[in-house]
């Protein structure tokens, strides 16, 4: 859907001495790192990635405000992967 107000978008650019801390953890945690990336994504960005312009960014982020059936507003995070 169309970005509405409210919404919120951000860039990402890996990091590679996070990427490289990440993958040393993940061996440590014994994959339990990698399964919690799994689960919340928007956790693996962050981890390995700074905040950057989106014309610089590996990762973008939308975090989008979902109406409820109530019309409260409810965020939802979304993300993309290149």
């Amino acid at each position: 859907g169309a970005l509405f107000k409210g919404d919120e978008v951000k860039g990402y650019q890996r990091v590679q001495w996070r990427v490289n801390l990440c993958h040393i953890f993940t061996v440590l945690t014994v994959g339990i790192l990698w399964l919690i990336f799994r689960w919340k994504p928007v956790l693996e960005v962050i981890a390995k990635g700074s905040p950057c312009h989106l014309s610089q960014a590996d990762w973008v982020l939308i975090k989008v405000l979902k109406m409820s059936p109530r019309e409260e507003a409810m965020p939802q995070n979304c993300f993309t992967r290149s």
